[in-house]
């Protein structure tokens, strides 16, 4: 799955972090950048379908809008560090342009994150992580191709009609493209058909408001865009290999 969220957009000066055990995250991209710091176990990363191991007391640096999927080789604790272009506006515009190649960074000790209150200490802490990027790492231009550039706005209008009627037809009409070609990009840029990469997004955002929310769960189905409780009943278990019921209790028993 791939898909697009607006962190890095919203707030001009987006500092946001999540320790995650065993992380699995489907490919996406956003605005911000982020950071992935390894604290026990191993992760296997594909950016822009180049694959990064990234063990123990390393942390791997992802552009902004670079498509990424996060795979946890075992048992694994990582932070997520998100951040946007103006916390690096320095960085930002030297190098908006280029893609570190070795975006792999050992490191000993790191600052606790609950301690970065200003925008003073986050930047430090972002910057001293650039340093030694920047002293690693060669730099290449980036390459955006017309598929790329498509498959962006279909997610975007995912991303925006997801809660409601939502189809591959209707995009192509709007885009002016024709449906079989945009079936077919969209397969071989996210090695899924549209429809089971529109219901993953619905029970991805599912599980937020389960986690979030005091929504009941046939009130999440219908945000979700599901006509019908059987089939968002049928489609969480799918995906997460339980009922949402019993996501949302472990979720609040955890």
């Amino acid at each position: 799955m791939v898909f697009f969220q607006t962190h890095g957009l919203t707030n001009p000066a987006t500092f946001l972090y999540d320790h995650v055990h065993n992380l699995q995250f489907p490919s996406h991209f956003h605005a911000a950048y982020e950071c992935l710091i390894v604290h026990d176990g191993v992760i296997e990363v594909d950016v822009n379908n180049t694959s990064y191991t990234v063990k123990k007391e390393q942390l791997l640096f992802i552009h902004s809008h670079q498509m990424h999927r996060i795979t946890s080789v075992n048992d694994t604790t990582v932070t997520i560090v998100l951040f946007s272009n103006d916390l690096i506006s320095d960085f930002d515009q030297q190098y908006k342009d280029r893609l570190a190649t070795s975006p792999v960074i050992d490191y000993r000790m790191l600052p606790k994150l609950s301690e970065l209150r200003t925008i003073y200490h986050q930047k430090a802490f972002l910057y001293d992580i650039l340093s030694q990027l920047i002293s690693q790492s060669n730099f290449t231009e980036k390459q955006v191709t017309v598929n790329t550039t498509l498959l962006h706005e279909l997610l975007l209008y995912v991303e925006d009609h997801y809660d409601k009627s939502c189809s591959l037809k209707a995009i192509s009409t709007l885009l002016g493209y024709d449906y079989a070609y945009i079936s077919q990009v969209f397969k071989q840029m996210t090695s899924l058909s549209f429809t089971d990469y529109l219901n993953q997004y619905r029970i991805y955002q599912a599980r937020n408001k389960l986690t979030h929310s005091g929504l009941t769960i046939t009130e999440i189905s219908r945000q979700c865009g599901y006509e019908t409780l059987r089939t968002f009943n049928r489609n969480f278990l799918k995906y997460t290999n339980m009922t949402a019921s019993d996501y949302r209790k472990q979720y609040t028993a955890s």
